[in-house]
């Protein structure tokens, strides 16, 4: 099999978590795959123009980086279009999506998130044309999913709600899952350090629902007042009690304080995926998080990890309390959810998935 994949960065390098430098890895192992051509989508435009058409459309719609930005998508569009048509590919993984494919080819994609649902809880749906926005990317959406001959997704909240929302046919859309790059701790845990974690940027503190943390923390603290916060890439709320920031430290730090945590929790707002919460688990370290989206996958549907339902501190305290009540729960719920990542999220069954799909495709 002849293997097209296209990607959306002008370097393909660590992009997207390093889901493309791992296709590049197994895909190239696997016997069935004759050869794999690989181009950029990204469209041929300066960098000045790219930052104007960014604050363009941060400003009146939602945030950039999405394909089906009304600006930005049909510049992507048509550079995917003159790069498939340039494949000698049989199957082609793209990245932007369009109905306007050859059909002398077969086309799937590898979707993260219903990026609709994901949008209609986001900070940012007050903008001017938000609404026309969204409208937009659902009439685009489903007629570019429907010429796709498969969707891949990378957990099963996705697959069931684009299926659901579009009308696809069981077979078209699997659920491959996907591959994480870390490294499981194997020593021992102590979870009486009663120290909470989370890990973020400076820019998206509302969007993981730090501010929901720290509020829960004066809550719990009440009843723990050694409880401590641990708050990585941000530093809002440097000096507020019990809360310490770590800015611009190494990797090895971060690992560390997953080590020693009791509990990572965050509670984001719009979090579809959730890299950090697997890296919690990789640690041995149960996560507390908003029941949305995949959330509840991850959990084990709260066997190895917490789910609040409600954006509320007082019910958020209460679960980091109850929590923390039960150390030997605790060591018993790491363990499960160490267990889940190592079994679940590797690359190569990933690619597996995807290449028996592709080689039994009946169309």
């Amino acid at each position: 099999m002849k293997l097209g994949i296209t990607y959306c960065g002008r370097e393909r390098e660590g992009l997207w978590s390093g889901t493309w430098d791992a296709f590049d890895t197994y895909f190239t192992k696997l016997s069935e795959i004759e050869s794999i051509e690989w181009a950029s989508t990204f469209p041929n435009i300066p960098k000045w123009y790219q930052k104007l058409l960014t604050a363009y459309c941060r400003f009146f719609y939602f945030k950039d980086g999405n394909p089906f930005e009304l600006q930005m998508y049909p510049l992507f569009k048509r550079k995917t279009l003159k790069e498939v048509n340039s494949m000698e590919a049989e199957w082609i993984i793209v990245k932007t999506i369009t109905d306007e494919f050859p059909r002398d080819k077969k086309f799937c994609t590898y979707v993260d998130a219903d990026f609709e649902e994901v949008m209609k809880t986001d900070i940012d749906r007050t903008k001017p044309l938000f609404n026309f926005y969204l409208n937009y990317y659902h009439r685009k959406a489903r007629i570019a999913y429907q010429r796709q001959n498969l969707i891949f997704t990378q957990n099963e909240w996705t697959r069931q709600s684009l299926m659901r929302k579009f009308g696809l046919s069981l077979g078209k859309i699997i659920n491959v899952g996907f591959g994480i790059n870390l490294e499981t701790y194997e020593g021992e845990k102590s979870y009486g350090n009663d120290l909470l974690l989370i890990v973020l940027r400076q820019y998206n503190a509302k969007i993981k629902g730090l501010d929901l943390l720290v509020e829960a923390l004066s809550i719990v603290r009440k009843q723990y007042p050694k409880v401590r916060l641990a708050v990585v890439g941000n530093d809002q709320y440097q000096g507020v009690d019990g809360v310490d920031c770590y800015m611009d430290v190494p990797r090895e730090k971060t690992i560390e304080l997953f080590r020693n945590a009791t509990l990572y929790v965050m509670p984001s707002r719009n979090e579809p995926n959730g890299m950090t919460y697997l890296e919690a688990l990789c640690n041995k370290t149960p996560f507390v998080a908003l029941n949305r989206f995949a959330t509840p996958e991850f959990s084990g549907n709260g066997k190895w990890s917490f789910l609040c339902e409600k954006e509320d501190a007082h019910q958020l305290a209460d679960i980091i309390i109850d929590a923390m009540s039960d150390k030997a729960r605790l060591k018993v719920m790491g363990e499960l959810g160490q267990q889940y990542v190592k079994d679940t999220f590797r690359w190569e069954k990933v690619v597996d998935r995807m290449c028996s799909a592709m080689k039994n495709y009946k169309g």
